[in-house]
């Protein structure tokens, strides 16, 4: 048979019946080793673009046999991210300083867990596409310190223009019509409030435009 137990010791006596040879008294006095077994996890897209608001889930899970408290979990976010909010499952003390964002868990009883969560966006500043690596600590008053990272890779838009011109020898007084095409080649994204320049060269005057 299997049994429980929530104290730091069995005690006592089991009589163990025998048909032959009588009874035997079995001595169950056996040391459990309470110790806690904490998992921790952060899950979040493996691609975004410049510019998106993504969110983060932490997922923290105690297999050992015996609760924590004092749980604090901190999250240190890259440059390349801007902070938007954070919250958790259940309610709970949530500090957010600069870049750093830290949850006083506190309580996590044994075969239990908790979920966090933080919503970053990524800058718009970017110049060239990265691979942004965050990192997630925590530490209590039974286990050392733990992290998990989870890595995002963040490209930038990839638009594409091109000018043709309608005819390709004009003389003084003729009217030219330029076209001007922009094809956005970013995978299952969408474009907005795209400005496009042109300048007009010395000798030439402005007539019309589509809008």
């Amino acid at each position: 048979y299997r049994i429980i137990t929530t104290d730091q010791y069995l005690s006592g006596n089991i009589d163990v019946p025998n048909m032959s040879l009588g009874k035997y008294i079995i001595n169950a006095n056996i040391p459990i080793d309470l110790k806690p077994l904490i998992k921790l996890r952060k899950l979040g897209p493996s691609i975004a673009y410049a510019q998106d608001t993504v969110t983060y889930t932490i997922l923290i899970r105690n297999d050992g046999n015996i609760s924590i408290d004092s749980t604090i979990v901190t999250d240190s976010l890259d440059v390349a991210m801007q902070y938007v909010d954070a919250g958790a499952k259940r309610s709970m003390l949530i500090e957010h300083t600069g870049s750093r964002i830290i949850w006083h868990v506190e309580h996590v009883d044994s075969l239990a867990g908790d979920s966090l969560w933080v919503k970053v966006k990524f800058a718009d500043t970017l110049k060239s596409q990265r691979t942004v690596t965050n990192t997630v600590f925590l530490t209590s008053d039974k286990s050392s310190q733990i992290d998990t990272n989870t890595t995002t890779q963040v490209l930038l838009p990839e638009l594409q223009s091109e000018k043709q011109a309608f005819l390709k020898n004009i003389d003084i007084g003729d009217v030219e019509t330029y076209r001007i095409k922009v094809t956005n080649n970013t995978p299952a994204l969408t474009l907005k409030n795209i400005q496009v320049a042109d300048y007009i060269p010395f000798g030439f005057k402005y007539l019309s435009g589509s809008t």
